[in-house]
């Protein structure tokens, strides 16, 4: 569990440190921690979406979709929540990236939470220039 708290601080630290304040960067800490306790995803499968990888592992999909209503991106229901993701997104990537993933990445709802939030981590990474990852 340590190495895998490792890990997410320094995936946070270089997706999103220039933008994120300390109390920021702490909270995204916790959801991931704790994302990842509840639904029992590896660090390593964790850890490898940030490289574009994206098993059909039904707890990475409960993880995403943990971690996507933890920073506001979906619901509950797994619905999109837009003004959310566009001004995260803008906040941390700047405009032109916004423009060139949220619309996008927004078009279609999976079958499920845990669908949706997955094909948007894979929408974000393949989208962006930066490869925003969502976990």
């Amino acid at each position: 569990m340590k190495s895998f708290i490792a890990i997410c601080i320094c995936i946070v630290v270089a997706t999103q440190a220039h933008s994120l304040t300390k109390e920021e960067l702490e909270k995204v800490k916790t959801y991931k921690t704790d994302c990842a306790k509840d639904s029992g995803v590896s660090a390593k499968v964790a850890e490898d979406t940030n490289k574009g990888v994206f098993p059909a592992d039904p707890k990475l999909k409960e993880f995403l979709f943990c971690l996507s209503k933890k920073v506001g991106y979906l619901n509950d229901t797994g619905d999109f929540q837009l003004t959310t993701i566009n001004d995260k997104v803008t906040a941390n990537h700047g405009q032109e990236t916004a423009r060139d993933v949220v619309a996008p990445c927004t078009q279609k709802k999976g079958s499920s939470g845990q669908e949706t939030s997955l094909a948007l981590a894979k929408c974000f990474y393949e989208k962006s220039k930066q490869h925003i990852a969502l976990a």
